[in-house]
């Protein structure tokens, strides 16, 4: 025990000031380590000893067993037990408590071994007076050195690798180390965010659950010394996945050990934070990624026949207002890709989609003459009492009328796979294109109804009716009924 101000011994003295410089002192204000300290009656001289986690006296007010007189720990004189020197009365304190006589870097090294091997042994030898200051001052450190090497070493190696034949100027250099430091910063800043959180919500847990040693100081003592484990994440084939398993067993005996509580209880309140937040980014990147394919479902058929009705359009357009006699030719004639009919959600394979005596599959790698004659033949496949066509997922409408003339909500394709039955009610959508330009999408289920009032349009027109378009496959197109003749 030493004066504050000018560092004197102050054991066995009477007087509460320093003899060398008169600061006053009160032992209450001292720590120790716990029965290493004889506490002696002012009066008498009768001993005793410190016995709680200061190593104070625990009352600390009492009448003495031998003269009686009602004493105050500040009143006694103090000295070293019997067979103890001055050293030996220091209260417990990890290694970063006394980096000042340390030195930096062994007391950095010697806090990493403890939290990776010996846990619960640092947790015994830390001193829980004062604030978390100086747990959150290592945890700072040791992030900002393990995230600094991450950031680090792939930059040198390479520079170590392409240093032959890449020259990096100086200013480059300082640029990628200004950027490292920046990446850094923010990381660390994270970190220590998500470990406030961390210990908050370990330390309600446990207090849920029964009684603590101590409050939220404690607990955050445990996680930030625990972080020192994490350094495992810089050895190779261990790296982030490793050193945070060994992170959170580190941090479970450390808050048994702070807290004086069960194995299973620590466990408990240390591990189901982190891990709930593991399953609640699971699930949400699992409902990202639902949305992201449910997304892609709706918008690829929406996005091909949106294609294929402009390109309808400007077939038209550049033809007196005439539909291509089969949907291939807006392939051939360079309107659209001939995988634009296929919607690569529908499962569809183009390479099972017959067209003009070879395959949508292999009509794109066909040459030009190839592709006139396969789109021709195409063509010529078709009744002439034809109503509607298939050509991979879409079914064309347009027979029988022309752009110039037709009433603008007369249906110009519609989007049905071909492996999809009349009677589904899936929940998929249909997409249909019309006259206008414009695209309609409505659900299945609705098929038979908008198919109807399409029909009773249609007769307006003087148009055949369209049957279903699951009816309408690549070998049997949609004709006009036998009562009705061809328009």
């Amino acid at each position: 025990m030493r004066c504050e101000k000018c560092n004197y011994l102050l054991w066995n003295l009477a007087s509460r000031s320093c003899p060398e410089c008169g600061e006053p002192f009160r032992p209450s204000s001292y720590s120790f380590a716990p029965n290493s300290v004889q506490f002696c009656c002012p009066h008498c001289g009768q001993a005793y000893y410190g016995t709680d986690d200061e190593g104070r006296l625990e009352p600390p007010q009492f009448d003495c067993v031998s003269c009686l007189a009602n004493v105050h720990m500040d009143q006694m004189v103090l000295r070293p037990a019997e067979g103890l020197d001055e050293e030996q009365t220091r209260p417990p304190a990890s290694p970063w408590e006394r980096r000042k006589e340390k030195g930096w870097i062994r007391a950095w090294f010697a806090m990493a071994g403890m939290a990776l091997f010996r846990p619960t042994r640092l947790m015994q030898v830390t001193s829980f007076k004062g604030t978390t200051g100086l747990a959150w001052n290592f945890a700072t450190s040791t992030q900002l050195i393990i995230v600094t090497i991450m950031l680090l070493v792939p930059l040198l190696l390479f520079r170590a690798i392409f240093s032959p034949t890449v020259t990096l100027s100086v200013s480059r250099t300082l640029l990628g180390m200004i950027a490292v430091g920046m990446y850094s910063a923010v990381a660390v800043l994270l970190l220590l965010l998500l470990m406030c959180l961390w210990g908050a919500v370990t330390h309600a847990l446990l207090s849920l659950t029964g009684h603590t040693a101590g409050g939220i100081d404690r607990t955050y003592r445990a996680i930030c010394f625990s972080s020192g484990a994490n350094v495992i994440s810089l050895l190779p084939c261990i790296g982030i996945f490793g050193g945070t398993i060994w992170w959170l067993f580190s941090a479970v005996f450390m808050v048994k050990a702070a807290q004086r509580v069960g194995g299973l209880r620590a466990a408990f309140a240390t591990l189901a934070p982190p891990l709930s937040a593991v399953v609640i980014v699971l699930l949400l990147v699992g409902w990202g990624m639902s949305s992201s394919i449910s997304s892609a479902r709706v918008a690829a058929p929406g996005n091909s026949i949106k294609s294929i009705a402009g390109a309808l359009g400007r077939c038209a357009g550049g033809n007196s207002g005439a539909y291509p006699d089969h949907a291939i030719e807006l392939a051939e004639l360079g309107y659209v890709a001939g995988t634009d009919f296929v919607c690569a959600t529908s499962g569809t394979d183009p390479a099972h989609v017959p067209v003009g005596g070879t395959t949508l599959a292999q009509f794109k790698l066909l040459p030009s003459a190839q592709q006139v004659a396969a789109a021709q033949a195409a063509a010529k496949s078709l009744p002439p009492e034809t109503v509607a066509h298939r050509l991979g997922d879409f079914v064309f409408t347009y027979h029988g009328f022309d752009a110039n003339t037709s009433k603008r909500q007369l249906w110009l394709v519609v989007y049905w796979p071909e492996w999809v039955p009349q009677n589904t009610s899936s929940g998929e959508r249909v997409w249909v294109a019309m006259a206008d330009g414009t695209t309609l999408s409505f659900p299945q289920k609705e098929m038979i109804a908008r198919l109807k009032r399409q029909n009773d349009l249609r007769a307006r027109a003087g148009l055949p009716p369209l049957p279903h378009p699951a009816q309408v496959t690549h070998k049997q197109p949609a004709l006009v009924p036998a009562t009705q003749p061809a328009q």
